[in-house]
């Protein structure tokens, strides 16, 4: 055996050890005195020692020398890869801010090399470009598309992933393939090509028996979005309600109240908008300000003008305190109701007063019940209601309006009863009020 043959069998028997340090010791003197006689497998071999032991730069480099001998030795470009995804690809934003255009071309570059694969870094490249984009703060979906396009689902890893959370829990985690489904879908909706998205989503829902962080949930909004987009705002309006069950969240109703205003249902329209101005959401009502432009256009189709310039006028002093330019059709809605925003008046204060607008509208269309508080949970912030109807009604404490030394078992209370949107749950008690003895 050679001088050089023996360097390369030391080396290689070194690093199936998993012995990277000492074989490396072989690779260098293959590498740096009889290179012209290495080949593609010595030079992946050296890269190969050279990333497992955190040093992926000079892995890179002996990749990029290497690849000219077998450009289809897939061994090497899926090393190549990799090695870039980790010098290149794998930073933080703000890294990746300072210089996107060699960020962008790393990816490609990685695209370039062979096809995609289990094992192979473009999945992780491809979601790592596709969250960067999403952290910018109008996320080009045409772009996420683009990238999407790059890569078959099939292609991607079906097995969920797992770590902990931030209770130090061990949860379970989508898998690429779920993520490729929940980003074109995504973007599909935001280009409005709705045939496809309601497809796609489809097909997700068909393809995973179970789905992460709320992912069947998102599949089913875009998809009744899509439709209601298309034309078909009835089923639109009926897959939303059953989203409900599930996901009680302010969004909902508004897109709701928003196709029933279509429709030309005002009243229920109004409801809904309700339900979706006293359900919990953002801290910044200026996000909400769409929602505020809903309940005044649909006040002003009932004639109520004063308490529809109320809530435009909201809009607009939401978005201003947050210096956000005034839209086109928030303006129109401006115009059309002869409205003066130069009032001052800070949105804060327009909104507590129009809560107290919609708490006695909301009160006024529910069913009301009497009885007394039967008991009180352990935590303190919920009970049981024994209502005259000889029916139990959960209630949470803070939905108590009164005194909290009134807040006690026997107490007599009115209230409201919220009908429950999963008819296996019971109804609830809202705004529980104490009777006078």
């Amino acid at each position: 055996m050679t001088e050089i043959a023996g360097l390369k069998e030391q080396a290689a028997a070194l690093r199936k050890q998993q012995n990277y340090a000492e074989a490396i010791t072989h690779y260098v003197v293959l590498w740096n005195e009889h290179q012209d006689e290495c080949n593609e497998w010595d030079g992946w071999g050296y890269a190969f020692c050279l990333r497992k032991l955190g040093r992926s730069q000079e892995a890179l480099e002996v990749c990029q020398q290497t690849l000219p001998l077998n450009p289809n030795f897939e061994h090497l470009t899926s090393l190549y890869g990799w090695c870039l995804y980790d010098v290149e690809i794998k930073r933080t934003d703000a890294q990746i801010q300072q210089n996107e255009h060699r960020f962008l071309q790393a990816a490609d570059r990685i695209f370039e090399l062979g096809t995609p694969g289990q094992y192979t870094a473009h999945a992780r490249t491809l979601l790592k470009v596709i969250d960067y984009y999403k952290q910018k703060p109008t996320s080009p979906a045409a772009k996420i598309l683009d990238w999407c396009d790059k890569i078959q689902p099939d292609q991607l890893s079906n097995t969920p992933g797992s770590g902990p959370d931030g209770k130090g829990r061990t949860i379970e985690y989508a898998s690429d393939r779920e993520k490729w489904y929940a980003c074109r879908c995504k973007a599909l909706l935001d280009l409005k090509r709705h045939k496809e998205c309601i497809s796609v989503a489809e097909q997700a829902l068909a393809e995973f028996p179970t789905l992460h962080h709320d992912n069947d949930i998102w599949f089913r909004w875009r998809i009744a979005l899509s439709k209601a987009e298309l034309g078909d705002k009835e089923t639109a309006i009926s897959e939303l309600e059953a989203l409900l069950s599930r996901k009680k969240d302010w969004f909902i109703h508004h897109k709701i109240a928003q196709y029933l205003f279509d429709l030309g249902r005002t009243d229920e329209a109004l409801e809904r908008a309700i339900e979706a101005a006293l359900a919990p959401g953002p801290a910044d009502i200026g996000f909400k300000w769409e929602l505020f432009l809903l309940m005044g256009r649909i006040l002003q189709a009932q004639s109520e003008i004063e308490e529809a310039q109320k809530h435009i006028l909201l809009a607009v002093k939401a978005r201003q305190e947050k210096n956000w330019k005034i839209p086109p059709e928030l303006m129109q809605a401006v115009s059309d109701i002869a409205l003066d925003v130069s009032m001052q008046i800070s949105a804060r204060d327009l909104h507590r007063g129009l809560r107290k607008f919609w708490q006695s509208r909301k009160i006024s269309n529910m069913p009301q019940g009497q009885g007394e508080i039967k008991n009180l949970l352990p935590n303190g912030k919920a009970g049981f209601i024994y209502a005259e109807d000889g029916k139990d009604y959960y209630f949470r404490t803070d939905s108590f309006e009164g005194p909290r030394h009134l807040l006690q078992i026997r107490q007599r209370v009115s209230f409201c009863i919220e009908k429950s949107q999963d008819p296996s749950k019971r109804d609830s008690a809202v705004f529980v009020r104490p009777e006078k003895a």
